[in-house]
């Protein structure tokens, strides 16, 4: 439980603050600028504030940079109303400078990350645009070449077939020309015998 006495709390604010315990901090200091009615107090708080979320904001940027900024963006709300509550503070003055100044970078900065995220992410479709198209000519290719040598194939076997038909055409015209042949003989022969028998008789 939070003490509702604004010195013991900010002290203790400060304390925890050192310790880099920020949230038990922020706490400690919401508590103070509540309860007090002291307008130097409460423009310390308000700075301390400013600073914690300084801090937090710093711890966030590697993790989410988004995040961080609106955390940032926190921090200099505080320190504006630390300046409005003191405006002659210069350590006010200068701290609410540095986080705009931060705020500025870090925003160029995540500009120029989302604009290289974008530029990767173009990069990388137009890389797989080209390997889509190039595999897409691949196929093509492939398919032709089938076609070229389904066509080849049947080509080659239709020549085989031919030749082969040929073949036949060749051994049947021989086995006929032999038959031919065989059958003159015989007639050939028959004649002779039939006459040997005329010149018997």
């Amino acid at each position: 439980q939070l003490p509702h006495q604004p010195e013991i709390a900010y002290n203790q604010g400060i304390a925890q603050y050192k310790q880099e315990k920020y949230t038990e901090a922020e706490k400690s200091f919401q508590d103070t600028h509540t309860h007090t009615q002291l307008y130097a107090l409460q423009a310390q708080t308000k700075q301390n504030l400013g600073h914690i979320a300084f801090r937090k904001a710093q711890q966030l940027k590697d993790q989410n940079q988004q995040q961080a900024i609106k955390t940032l963006e926190n921090s200099i709300t505080h320190y504006k109303h630390a300046s409005y509550i003191a405006p002659n503070d210069q350590q006010i003055k200068d701290n609410l400078k540095t986080a705009k100044v931060t705020l500025k970078d870090w925003k160029e900065q995540l500009k120029n990350q989302e604009q290289q995220d974008k530029q990767d992410q173009q990069d990388k479709q137009d890389k797989q645009d080209q390997q889509d198209q190039k595999d897409k000519q691949q196929d093509k290719q492939d398919k032709q070449q089938d076609k070229q040598d389904k066509q080849q194939d049947q080509q080659q076997e239709q020549e085989k077939q031919d030749q082969q038909d040929k073949q036949e055409q060749q051994q049947e015209q021989h086995d006929k020309q032999q038959c031919d042949s065989d059958c003159n003989q015989c007639n050939e022969q028959q004649n002779q015998e039939q006459k040997q028998e005329n010149r018997e008789q």
